[in-house]
């Protein structure tokens, strides 16, 4: 009786986890109902999470498999609607190519590779093609106008900005990627 009571519970068991959401579907799921589709979606989300290539999702959205990617915003406490435009995010990585890519109206820039390529192509509306993937580390600066910060530490291995730059600064986010130290951020 005993042994029928345990395995009536492990397929019972069994049975609950086949219905629930895996964890590669929740975790979309719980960064909001933002419409997908375009470059201008999830400003401040870690993009990787959907565009990468190390196997989390069956394929990228879109097939857009990135390689680094973010948002820029004005203030370390900016609300996620307020991304800066055309910012430039100027990336160096370790074998000291340069590539810099354009902020678009939600902030948010995505840097893949097209191996086609000769140089790096700016797409438009946060859109940078470089020819080969980087090397990590990457050293990064962003820089609008006479404004300029550079990042303190290196991009070692993850190049979904937000992966450590979440909305609020604490132990484990140092908050957004943000251009001004105070005052106008427009």
């Amino acid at each position: 009786m005993a042994l029928l009571r345990v395995v009536l519970i492990a397929a019972l068991v069994s049975v609950v986890a086949c219905l629930a959401q895996s964890p590669q579907e929740s975790e979309p799921a719980v960064q909001g109902d933002y419409e997908d589709g375009d470059e201008e979606h999830r400003p401040g989300q870690p993009c990787l999470l959907c565009h990468s290539s190390d196997g989390h999702f069956p394929s990228a959205p879109g097939e857009a498999v990135l390689e680094v990617a973010g948002t820029v915003f004005g203030q370390v406490n900016s609300d996620e609607k307020d991304g800066l435009r055309d910012v430039e995010i100027i990336f160096t990585d370790a074998r000291g190519d340069e590539f810099t890519a354009l902020s678009n109206k939600a902030g948010n820039f995505f840097v893949k590779v097209d191996s086609g390529l000769s140089a790096t192509s700016q797409e438009g509306d946060g859109e940078l093609n470089i020819p080969r993937k980087p090397l990590f580390p990457l050293e990064v600066m962003i820089r609008r106008g006479g404004d300029e910060q550079r990042m303190k530490t290196k991009i070692w291995r993850n190049g979904s900005c937000a992966h450590c730059h979440g909305p609020v600064p604490g132990a484990d986010s140092v908050g957004r990627v943000y251009l001004f130290e105070g005052g106008d951020a427009q």
